[in-house]
């Protein structure tokens, strides 16, 4: 009877051994899904950052276009006010022109026809 209860006990002892190999495999496979997820997240993270960081560049990228556009447009305006301004300035010195030649033409009568003088 003892050497039953002996046999018995080394049977559950194995079962129980081999049992616990089962689940000590079984926590070694998950470590390993976990240490691979792990990994994942860590690319993922490295991923999403890249992304964000190439976000932050579009972004400047357009804000300086936008800055860009907007000086351009601004440069254009002063231009034009510019060109404006010296349209103006043609007609009056043109006028100027005009008003100083009516009188050199003017003098030049005078002194040509002494009873112009008067």
């Amino acid at each position: 009877h003892a050497l039953a209860c002996q046999l018995d006990s080394s049977t559950k002892l194995e079962a129980s051994q081999a049992k616990l190999a089962e689940l000590q495999n079984a926590l070694e496979a998950k470590a390993a899904e976990l240490a691979h997820a792990r990994e994942c997240q860590e690319e993922l993270q490295r991923e999403l950052e890249a992304s964000q960081a190439e976000l932050r560049d579009l972004k400047q990228a357009v804000a300086d276009e936008a800055d860009f556009y907007d000086t351009s447009a601004d440069l254009q305006r002063q231009l034009e006010a510019s060109r404006a301004q010296l349209a103006e300035q043609k007609k009056a010195l043109a006028e100027q022109k005009k008003a100083f030649m009516a009188k050199e033409a003017e003098a030049l009568v005078r002194q040509a026809d002494p009873a112009a003088k008067g």
